[in-house]
């Protein structure tokens, strides 16, 4: 009768090949992406995707510039208020997808967390030129669409705070500081007779709240802000039109009297009347993400209740790197988000999605 051959333990050949397939595996496990390179893969990737959003959103705004050319010009039989529409969906859609390729570019941003001051690396020098580039669109909009150079200068000045080396941001800036304030030259250009196109196209779009009208003499008049520092603070030159035909009728350099500093002061104490600003005790979380001073901390919570908002507990607080805000904060465990912007002494609070 037969044996059945025993089962061994395996010999020194079974040890060899069962080792060999652990090495094996060690290695393959070792030759794949660390997470350094993983990450940098990821921001490699979320690049290309800004730079093409980019591409597109840049030709939209090139087609709407030419549509306004058009308009500005229109050539013998062009439908003006075909074009007009068009202008208006149109410039709706390149707002839309501006507003959402900044929210992306500012996350990108931010989420790498560099510290200003020190050496730029290649990756942010590209990305504050791209979000310098953005600012610079956004002011040149709030210029010529509404006259608005305080807000346009403050745009460039945030910008220039985190890419001082930008040259072309520099001659912006430069450009609406000087185009700001009227002169008696530039005024003096304007002549009896012109109609508003030809105003604005020499002295510049005029800020809304500028604008009056004088009912009982039948006029309107446009108030361009002449230079505080050598006016007064609130002083303005004025173009008057007249209401029938729309036409200049007269100028003057000195329509509003400015004010000295100290009539300034007297007349804000007497005028405004500010919310005392509460305060508060708010704790911060175990983990709190603060790179703020605690006092710093609780005037952004007291703001943000002041506003009507919710924080019982601080998850974050940190200075905004770029966009719109100048600080971030977390409340509730991470639940509620809040920008804090100050503009020009009056503290705004924006609840972020």
């Amino acid at each position: 009768m037969s044996r059945s051959t025993p089962i061994g333990r395996p010999g020194r050949a079974g040890f060899a090949a069962g080792a060999s397939v652990v090495v094996l595996f060690a290695s393959l496990v070792a030759c794949g992406p660390s997470e350094e390179e993983r990450v940098s893969a990821a921001r490699a990737d979320a690049w290309a995707e800004l730079q093409e959003d980019q591409a597109a959103l840049n030709a939209k705004r090139d087609e709407l510039a030419g549509l306004r050319a058009r308009v500005a010009a229109p050539g013998e039989g062009e439908d003006v208020e075909a074009l007009a529409a068009e202008i208006d969906a149109l410039d709706n859609e390149v707002g839309n997808d501006g507003e959402a390729f900044s929210t992306k570019l500012v996350n990108y941003i931010n989420e790498a967390e560099w510290e200003l001051g020190g050496e730029m690396t290649e990756e942010q020098r590209a990305a504050f030129a791209m979000k310098s580039g953005e600012d610079m669109y956004l002011a040149e909009e709030y210029v010529v669409k509404g006259g608005d150079y305080r807000r346009a200068v403050e745009i460039l000045q945030r910008s220039l705070g985190v890419d001082p080396d930008n040259p072309d941001l520099q001659a912006r800036l430069a450009e609406y500081g000087e185009a700001r304030y009227v002169t008696a030259e530039r005024l003096a250009q304007v002549e009896r007779g012109m109609s508003e196109a030809e105003v604005e196209a020499l002295l510049g779009k005029v800020f809304h709240r500028n604008v009056r009208e004088f009912e009982a003499e039948n006029v309107f008049a446009w108030f361009y802000p002449k230079n505080p520092e050598e006016h007064g603070s609130g002083a303005a030159a004025g173009v008057f039109f007249r209401e029938g035909n729309g036409q200049v009728y007269r100028t003057d350099f000195n329509a509003v009297e400015g004010q000295d500093e100290e009539e300034t002061s007297r007349s804000t104490r007497e005028q405004s009347s500010p919310r005392a600003t509460p305060s508060v005790d708010v704790p911060l979380e175990p983990d709190a993400q603060v790179s703020l001073a605690p006092a710093q901390v609780q005037g952004l919570v007291a703001l943000v209740l002041l506003n009507g908002n919710r924080c019982d507990s601080v998850s974050a607080a940190r200075p905004a790197l770029v966009g719109p805000d100048d600080f971030i904060l977390h409340c509730n465990q991470f639940r509620y988000e809040y920008g804090i912007s100050d503009h020009g002494g009056n503290p705004r609070v924006r609840v972020k999605d």
